[in-house]
């Protein structure tokens, strides 16, 4: 195989993890959002999407207020 080939076959390679890792996030995302709307509990929320606090709060901020509330945060 010639180098272009191999330094393509790199990139593409490095390319679908990017896209598995930012699509494993997505859906990680995509559990809590919905564990909020269902109103479990924050340490459940935390166990089972495996995301850290920061990207629990920013998914939070996304609902409605009154999701937001159940959860005691505010944001302005």
């Amino acid at each position: 195989m010639n180098e272009s080939k191999w330094i393509f076959s790199k990139w593409l390679r490095e390319g679908e993890l990017i896209g598995e890792l930012k699509g494993e996030l997505r859906n990680r995302k995509e559990t809590a959002q919905e564990m909020f709307v269902d109103g479990e509990n924050i340490f459940k929320i935390r166990k089972y999407s495996k995301l850290p606090d920061k990207d629990l709060a920013d998914v939070l901020r996304g609902l409605p207020k009154d999701i937001q509330t159940k959860y005691n945060l505010t944001t302005n």
